[in-house]
């Protein structure tokens, strides 16, 4: 049983694929009552609840009410919550200990970093209110290794598991032909994507590589900002917003270019990440620890500094200038998605995590 987040839907589809049930429980948003339907094979209910806002940092922090009787009613033999941050995972662990059913916790990045005072106050929730409520999981899944480490500094007493996010290898694949100038990012326009450092490296790149070309995909509360300022900087045609697409859009145009960037400041395991490794492109990305060794430096991909606008500019110009190193890591990047990520693995390691489980 999963919430309806954090790609949950496409992993519980998953899930029914090797011949188990899944169901999820998430939030009825803006719907003034509960509701129950099946979207592609999946029965979601969602919950009303009361919503927590702390603008501009907090839009969505919900508590959701009817979570026990959806539970004691759906009878399940496990329950998977995404994601620590969130009040309904701090729920089901309750609900799970009450009714003695196996829970299991995925930690999908530690913080979303929102400034110094939402980030202070996401890491004092962490060593107070996760120290006490995780430790009652029964797996705690971490996406790296980084991750894992960081709770095993602050004491955490619980039993955790390493397993990456996953991708279907079969939709995002290498397309026919690649742009050799296009650049790609997909994701969400929030703060903690550092995408303001990545407008201003495009300026830089511009003077270098004037063939480059940035496709930005997704949505988000920056996007007016983000609009704004790539006109106050003359990136015309060099920018491009695409905005929300859907899987198959978004796999043809990742199919089609040859890097993706990810100037992030904090993240866990990005899926956008693993699609563009999966469709062939080289990867630039922030030099966060939990990044290391999924892109590799020289092989698949190069790290840069985060922050760093012309660092950023510097190793795409490298890579555009040079064809044949750019094909090499992106042919690095669509095996390594393949050998390592596929989702194929990835859901059977998880249900090979959910085998051993023993409720508490």
């Amino acid at each position: 049983m999963v919430p309806d987040a954090f790609g949950a839907h496409d992993f519980a589809k998953r899930i029914i694929g090797t011949g188990n049930e899944s169901c999820a429980v998430t939030w009825s948003f803006l719907r003034p009552c509960s509701v129950r339907e099946t979207i592609d094979g999946v029965e979601i209910i969602r919950l009303r609840g009361a919503n927590i806002k702390i603008p501009p940092a907090i839009r969505e922090y919900p508590f959701l009410f009817g979570m026990t009787e959806a539970i004691r009613e759906l009878r399940p033999d496990l329950i998977q919550a995404h994601s620590h941050l969130f009040l309904p995972s701090l729920q089901a662990i309750r609900i799970a200990r009450a009714e003695r059913i196996p829970i299991v916790v995925t930690i999908r990045g530690l913080i979303a970093e929102r400034g110094p005072i939402v980030d202070a106050a996401q890491w004092a929730y962490i060593i107070t209110v996760c120290k006490a409520f995780l430790p009652k999981a029964d797996l705690v899944v971490c996406l790296t290794d980084y991750e894992r480490n960081i709770l095993a500094s602050l004491g955490f007493n619980c039993e955790i598991e390493v397993i990456p996010n996953g991708v279907d290898t079969e939709v995002f694949k290498p397309g026919q032909s690649k742009d050799p100038y296009l650049i790609t990012w997909v994701g969400r326009m929030v703060p903690e994507k550092g995408l303001e450092f990545l407008l201003r490296a495009m300026v830089l790149l511009q003077t270098e590589v004037p063939e480059s070309r940035l496709v930005m995909i997704g949505d988000g509360p920056l996007m007016p900002q983000l609009r704004e300022m790539a006109d106050k900087l003359e990136l015309g045609h060099a920018c491009v917003f695409l905005g929300q697409m859907g899987v198959g859009d978004v796999s043809k145009i990742l199919g089609s270019s040859s890097a993706f960037v990810l100037p992030s400041l904090s993240e866990g395991l990005p899926k956008a990440l693993l699609e563009a490794m999966s469709c062939g492109n080289a990867l630039i990305a922030s030099d966060m620890p939990q990044l290391s060794g999924v892109v590799e430096s020289g092989k698949d991909g190069t790290l840069v500094k985060m922050r760093d606008s012309a660092a950023l500019a510097d190793a795409l110009g490298q890579l555009l200038q040079d064809q044949k190193l750019l094909r090499r890591f992106g042919l690095n990047a669509r095996q390594k998605a393949v050998d390592v990520y596929s989702a194929t693995r990835i859901v059977r390691r998880y249900l090979d995590a959910y085998s051993t489980l023993t409720v508490h």
